[in-house]
């Protein structure tokens, strides 16, 4: 997906992969919903936060009243029930935060400089940085551990369980990135090729969307992939501009 668009006004408007991450883990798991139904729901809240000249609204009225189809997107009772159930849960939420951070702004904070590494299994080993913000006259003690993901302690990776120090000892408060995911790549093996994600969500004014494809199961040698695009409810000429080549 482009980084920024520009909307009706030719006002920037940004776009990032990461809100709809954020947006799936607001929703969390328990919704039981398809992922029709979670698009719905992400598609209903771009819409709201898009900006609609004043026109659009005379043109919705209007619509309201002749009993014409609605400009807006309307969610389905139980969708709808759903949105506003999470919308109230995540003020809630930002309430509670604000409220906690203002009392721990003083105190120093750790997290992992990123939350995923990745590294080829020929160099043995992986760098993994901590960073530490704010205040830095008190020592902060911590510990780090490694969990079993695919790779197996022992027979894939050395465990590590240990604790560290950065210097004088206070209270502290963990940043957003508590956990960092390592992937080992195989370079035994060529791996395979398959998108980054499933569902790609792009707006039809944008123009073009970037579908993003990943490497993964190994890394051995240069390999080319064949692709194309291929209609759905959408059809080539008509919604999109048919495509395929070689990467």
């Amino acid at each position: 997906m482009s980084p920024s668009e520009v909307d009706g006004t030719d006002s920037a408007v940004d776009f990032h992969t990461d809100e709809l991450l954020q947006f799936l883990s607001n929703l969390g798991q328990s919704t039981n919903l398809s992922l029709e139904d979670k698009s719905k729901l992400f598609a209903n809240k771009l819409s709201e936060n898009m900006h609609r000249p004043s026109m659009k609204y005379r043109i919705e009225g209007t619509r309201m009243l002749t009993g014409g189809k609605s400009l807006f997107s309307n969610l389905p009772d139980k969708l709808q029930e759903t949105y506003n159930a999470m919308d109230k849960r995540n003020s809630m939420e930002d309430d509670q935060s604000a409220s906690i951070l203002e009392e721990i702004d003083d105190q120093p904070t750790i997290q992992f400089s990123a939350v995923a590494y990745a590294v080829l299994e020929f160099e043995q080993k992986v760098e993994v940085k901590i960073e530490r913000i704010g205040p830095i006259d008190v020592d902060v003690r911590f510990r780090l551990d490694t969990i079993d993901g695919t790779a197996i302690a022992g027979e894939d990776y050395i465990k590590l369980s240990e604790e560290f120090t950065i210097e004088r000892g206070a209270h502290t408060k963990l940043g957003s990135k508590t956990v960092a995911i390592v992937t080992i790549i195989n370079d035994d093996e060529p791996g395979f090729i398959k998108f980054e994600e499933t569902i790609n969500l792009c707006k039809q004014s944008v123009g073009k969307t970037e579908i993003k494809v990943v490497r993964v199961n190994g890394a051995d040698g240069r390999i080319t992939v064949n692709y194309r695009t291929e209609d759905i409810d959408a059809r080539a000429i008509r919604d999109y501009e048919r495509k395929s080549n070689e990467f």
